[in-house]
């Protein structure tokens, strides 16, 4: 595997970037696991240019999968929340829960470019959730916990959800 390169910003990403810019982008290029490679890293276009161009990934992949053969028994999250909970997963145990995640919303209909939203707190069952989508290829919105219902309604109304993640309640600065 490629080692990291240095941090980019977004002033990096602007059309006229040539030499050293580039190669620093084909690194991270080399750091993504691709189902289709990129045919071309850059094609300059206003206003920042088009990266990475014909590629094609899958953030469950790049997030969980690859780590699998040599850290299948290390953290992927280390979680701690409201008073004082704390839970670790693994990537193998994290691996599992999104495949049988993506496995359920197969079951209720939700494929590719299908929408879902999850308003569902800081907790290790979103992460699960967004990558459950991102395996199927399901366009997800996270939707604010704190959001007043009328505000709520008006995204979920936009949104239109194929399928809606929520919770019956959450710790928030020490209330529930």
């Amino acid at each position: 595997m490629a080692e990291a390169p240095p941090a980019v910003g977004p002033r990096d990403a602007g059309p006229g970037v040539v030499g050293p810019d580039l190669e620093r982008w084909a690194a991270v290029s080399e750091l993504i696991t691709w189902q289709r490679p990129p045919a071309q890293l850059h094609r300059p276009r206003q206003p920042y240019g088009e990266w990475f161009v014909g590629g094609r990934l899958n953030l469950a992949v790049n997030c969980v999968d690859r780590h699998l053969a040599d850290r299948a028994h290390q953290p992927a999250v280390h979680w701690e929340g409201e008073p004082g909970d704390r839970r670790t997963v693994t990537y193998q145990q994290l691996h599992d829960d999104v495949v049988a995640l993506a496995a359920a919303l197969r079951g209720l209909g939700v494929g590719a470019g299908d929408r879902v939203a999850l308003h569902l707190g800081w907790l290790p069952e979103t992460v699960v959730a967004m990558l459950a989508c991102a395996r199927i290829g399901a366009a997800f919105t996270v939707l604010p916990m704190p959001l007043p219902v009328e505000a709520l309604a008006e995204r979920v109304d936009d949104f239109r959800p194929k399928v809606l993640f929520t919770q019956d309640g959450a710790w928030r600065h020490g209330t529930i």
